[in-house]
């Protein structure tokens, strides 16, 4: 309801205003668009941070897969072919990606007596990436009907 919602920038406003000059407040959203302008004028900083650039996904995927027994780091054509999917996603859906992809492919390799299907997993993540693009999904299973990593 418009009204409640009205209610709570209302409140947050308030609660801001009684701050003490010596208090700093650190706030973080995901949806700036969605805040009214007068919260942010409470704000004598505001830091954002942009989607990561191609170069920026290597890297986070660099850190994010370092820690998984796997032969994708070491082969280019694997982490462009990630990169590109991840093209648009933001630092923190990238990490959340991954992390859901890896207990996934744990969970089922625990239930068929395998190791780490990291393949299994790396495959998940990349038909994950392209449900959420429909339109580029239909594209590349019919131009990877053999598995490439």
């Amino acid at each position: 309801e418009l009204g409640e919602l009205k209610r709570v920038v209302n409140s947050l406003i308030q609660n801001i205003d009684t701050l003490n000059n010596d208090s700093i407040l650190i706030a973080a959203t995901n949806h700036h668009e969605l805040l009214d302008p007068a919260i942010w004028r409470r704000f004598s900083t505001v830091v954002t941070l942009e989607k990561p650039s191609l170069e920026e996904t290597g890297q986070l995927l660099q850190l994010f897969l370092k820690q998984y027994p796997n032969n994708i780091l070491k082969n280019n054509k694997k982490i462009n072919l990630l990169e590109k999917a991840f093209e648009g996603f933001s630092h923190s859906d990238i990490k959340t990606t991954i992390s859901n992809s890896v207990k996934t492919a744990i969970i089922k390799g625990r239930n068929h007596n395998q190791r780490f299907p990291f393949c299994q997993m790396v495959n998940g993540l990349l038909q994950f990436i392209f449900i959420l693009r429909v339109g580029k999904r239909r594209s590349f299973i019919k131009n990877n009907n053999r598995s490439v990593l």
